[in-house]
């Protein structure tokens, strides 16, 4: 693919389509190292979501960010000053190049669970030139000069927004003719789980919201019948139908609104102290309510009380006035 090795701006880790691992191998040692260790480079720069996910920034100039099993094997910590040594063989003979990196940081297992090394891209093109007989003379490294022709990547890392995204940016590298790597099987089970986990919110959801509306509509009911003597009197007083009418809807509304302050308030404690436990170092909530979520909730809680308070407030509107009289 006529395309960069460096990470294209995303925004979204998890959501990553490795397409191919770039080739090029370094073997990287330190004085505290017993031996040299075989790694894979892999191309990074700003926007680069698989560090970023992380809190690690991309590599520059002669920095490098090592895979955490590279780093145990090779005992460094970051800020530790690192010889890569790039191999090639040219005319039956094997020749070496080195540089001094520094360790800018770690990518956790999560990241990259193999013995890799993020660099700058242009590190990453140095050291292919040199694998191919160039020479790079910005790094010292003998040899001819590399033609001026347009270079050709191995492949490249690509980034979805979302999951629902990966499918079809996967159709159309396929339709360019590249081959493309995801984690179809991985993405797929993610939203079969997630997509049967709203079905089972739904339906727990409709069953409360149902029993809650028969309840309120009981008690609106329960209320105007035990109120049935107060209400004749006023309504003998001169309180229109209307006000007869509001007057179960205001009780109802006043009462989901003290429900609704008293969910959030406990909505807000257990969802601190949900991602207080599950915090994880990439900033993730476990527990979240949207705002639009929340209007949602708030919009369907008043409506299902309103129809649930009409049903006393109709009751209440066929009182007569002269039924207060019989019971004093």
């Amino acid at each position: 693919a006529d395309a960069p090795a460096a990470a294209e701006d995303a925004s979204a880790a998890e959501d990553a389509l490795p397409t191919a691992d770039t080739p090029a191998r370094a073997a990287t040692g330190s004085p505290a190292s017993v031996r040299p260790l075989t790694v894979e480079l892999i191309p990074s720069a700003a926007g680069d979501a698989l560090l970023a996910r992380w809190q690690l920034a991309a590599p520059e100039g002669t920095q490098l960010v090592l895979s955490q099993p590279a780093a145990e094997k090779l005992g460094l910590a970051p800020g530790a000053r690192v010889e890569a040594v790039i191999v090639r063989t040219r005319a039956g003979r094997e020749e070496g190049a080195r540089v001094t990196l520094t360790l800018a940081g770690i990518a956790p297992l999560a990241a990259f669970d193999r013995d890799g090394a993020f660099v700058a891209l242009d590190l990453l093109e140095a050291a292919e030139d040199w694998r191919d007989g160039f020479g790079v003379p910005r790094l010292e490294w003998p040899g001819e000069a590399r033609p001026g022709k347009g270079r050709v990547y191995p492949g490249f890392r690509l980034y979805a927004r979302t999951l629902e995204d990966v499918a079809p940016l996967r159709s159309a590298l396929v339709a360019e003719g590249l081959e493309v790597v995801t984690q179809a099987d991985a993405i797929d089970n993610v939203r079969r789980l997630a997509r049967n986990l709203d079905l089972l919110f739904a339906a727990i959801a409709a069953l409360g919201g149902s029993g809650y509306v028969a309840a309120t509509a009981a008690a609106s009911l329960a209320t105007v019948e035990r109120k049935r003597r107060e209400l004749s009197l006023l309504r003998l007083l001169g309180l229109p139908t209307r006000g007869l009418l509001l007057f179960p809807l205001a009780q109802a509304a006043c009462t989901a609104g003290f429900g609704l302050l008293l969910a959030f308030v406990l909505y807000f404690g257990a969802s601190f102290g949900l991602n207080l436990l599950f915090a994880t170092d990439t900033g993730e909530q476990l527990c979240r309510l949207l705002p639009q979520h929340a209007a949602i909730a708030v919009g369907a809680t008043l409506t299902a009380v309103a129809l649930a308070a009409l049903v006393g407030g109709l009751r209440a509107t066929r009182i007569e006035p002269s039924e207060g009289w019989r019971e004093v």
